[in-house]
């Protein structure tokens, strides 16, 4: 049986490797549907927007990490920035990454996951209305 591909689990590990200290944030919850009564099962992001919290020695402030694969990178790059706590965390001295994971490589050759790593700006950010 071959195991799903989970962006979450690549991108932790990926940045691991390269020094940060990271965490996984999403949890999944359970709860009744209101209609059927079935349990259905969510996704819920930190704050409505990451994945991955990390630290590093030489960056300041902690790193928020919204995580999807390359197809979804544009809508989760929206959600993030369209999100109403994002101005908060980054007036706070901290930074948010959206990154999508795809894989690449020559056609007939071995392909390989490679991150597209965006940084999130406050510029960027729509003020919350008052």
């Amino acid at each position: 049986m071959t195991r799903r591909f989970s962006a979450v689990s690549w991108t932790k590990a990926y940045f691991e490797r390269r020094g940060w200290t990271v965490d996984i944030t999403e949890k999944t919850v359970q709860f009744p549907d209101k209609e059927t009564g079935r349990m259905v099962m969510v996704k819920r992001d930190l704050f409505g927007l990451a994945d991955l919290v990390m630290v590093h020695p030489d960056h300041n402030g902690t790193t928020y990490v919204q995580t999807t694969t390359g197809s979804n990178f544009a809508d989760r790059l929206a959600k993030t920035i369209g999100s109403p706590k994002a101005m908060n965390i980054l007036k706070s001295g901290n930074a948010i990454w959206v990154v999508g994971v795809r894989k690449i490589g020559e056609r007939g050759k071995r392909k390989v996951y490679e991150p597209h790593i965006r940084a999130i700006h406050l510029e960027e950010l729509q003020p919350p209305p008052m």
